[in-house]
């Protein structure tokens, strides 16, 4: 039986590297690009900032060599990763995790990058608390 054998050593690391090293740079831009618009408020910043590097350290260990790359599976699968506890994520979490990468693939289209938004079909159940709200206000006849 034929055996298939892997890349040189350099050839492995030179593509392994050039896949993060594209990530890295379109995540920059992105970063740079939401620190200079200064709309964000410095907590937001840093969360989102936070929430897309885990994002982009994901698709590196993945293989995936750029953000135009990115299938609505691996989003969906950021999006609902369980925490470092094992335990899944709870509903805000996952909002978070998602207006992050669809708040990222706008900014990286404003930047003239041809994608779309990998979380579009992305249905998460609603808030807890806004959904509450909305239920007990139509029970009192409010809402």
């Amino acid at each position: 039986m034929a055996r298939r054998l892997p890349p040189p050593p350099d050839v492995a690391r030179t593509t392994s590297t050039q896949h993060r090293w594209a990530l890295e740079q379109e995540l920059d831009e992105v970063l740079i690009r939401w620190f200079l618009d200064a709309t964000l408020s410095e907590q937001t910043l840093t969360r989102m900032s936070e929430t897309v590097q885990r994002f982009a350290r994901r698709l590196a260990a993945t293989g995936v060599g750029s953000f135009t790359d990115v299938t609505p599976a691996q989003a969906r699968g950021f999006v609902m990763a369980p925490l470092p506890d094992g335990f899944g994520p709870e509903v805000h979490t996952k909002h978070a995790r998602r207006t992050a990468v669809r708040v990222l693939y706008r900014t990286l289209r404003v930047l003239g990058y041809d994608v779309g938004d990998p979380t579009l079909d992305l249905a998460l159940p609603p808030r807890g608390v806004r959904a509450a709200r909305v239920d007990a206000g139509h029970r009192m006849g409010t809402g």
